[in-house]
């Protein structure tokens, strides 16, 4: 749930969580380039992959999906180089005499290698998909809906998500639904500052979110638990705010099972 969040802010965390991905990479292929046929052709790609992340983060905060549509082009083109790698070793292995059972040195040696090889391309593979989750598509649909049972602790996980953002300046909003009823957007618009209008206040927040290199989260929890008209109305009114300020991502909570009564259905499909 922790990524899923990070994804919905857009910021460093979910920057950090692709570098760390391409530093497993990177410890996994210097043991495994000595077997490799094609070795600057996959560090070409990793290198070019490396260097597009800055570019990719800013374009999936402002919505554009294909920037993760080419990180998954990226990523199947080192695993096409990956498995010609596997091929060739695999065919080495095909051309050595059958042993007693006990390998060889020259059947280790390949064992070895394939081993090596094949470490790289399942980091790839974990991250590819990745690259094809709901989680991931958060980068660029900031729109998360955490459903579940009473004293499943949602309420506490938001907290502290939000607790950890303040501390270290990261704009947040935290919304309790039963704390606001009657005009719930512009009472809370109202308390988080001077009387601007609702629009204003938005296009203020998604200011801070680009000021901070990520999106301003908004958070509502408990959406069950307010007036259940009056919420209705607010979370499809904050979904067509946020679909025009991209460096704003919402987070919302709902008890189960009461998410298609507390919220529109078309509102829900988007989630």
């Amino acid at each position: 749930m922790s990524t899923a969040i990070d994804n919905v802010a857009c910021g460093d965390a979910a920057q950090t969580r692709f570098r760390s991905v391409l530093d497993e990479f990177a410890e996994a292929w210097k043991r495994a380039k000595h077997h490799s046929q094609r070795p600057a052709e996959i560090e070409h790609l990793v290198d070019a992959a490396g260097a597009s992340l800055p570019a990719m983060m800013d374009r999936l905060r402002s919505r554009d999906a294909t920037a993760g549509y080419e990180w998954a082009d990226q990523l199947s083109e080192i695993d096409a180089r990956l498995m010609q790698d596997i091929a060739h070793w695999r065919a080495e292995e095909a051309k050595l005499a059958p042993d007693d059972g006990s390998y060889s040195s020259a059947h280790n040696s390949v064992r070895a290698n394939l081993d090596a090889i094949g470490r790289c391309l399942r980091i790839v593979r974990d991250e590819a998909e990745y690259a094809g989750s709901p989680s991931f598509k958060l980068l660029s649909d900031p729109l998360l809906l955490i459903g579940g049972e009473w004293g499943t602790g949602k309420t506490h996980l938001l907290c502290d998500v939000t607790s950890e953002r303040l501390a270290r300046e990261a704009p947040t909003v935290l919304v309790l639904a039963k704390n606001f009823e009657g005009d719930v957007l512009a009472d809370i618009c109202a308390r988080l500052g001077e009387a601007t209008s609702v629009e204003d206040k938005f296009a203020e927040l998604s200011g801070a979110g680009q000021g901070a290199r990520g999106r301003t989260v908004f958070v509502v929890d408990g959406v069950n638990e307010g007036r259940r008209r009056e919420w209705r109305q607010a979370i499809s009114t904050l979904i067509s705010l946020v679909a025009d300020h991209p460096n704003i991502g919402v987070v919302v909570t709902c008890r189960t099972p009461f998410e298609a009564i507390a919220i529109e259905k078309s509102d829900l499909a988007g989630c």
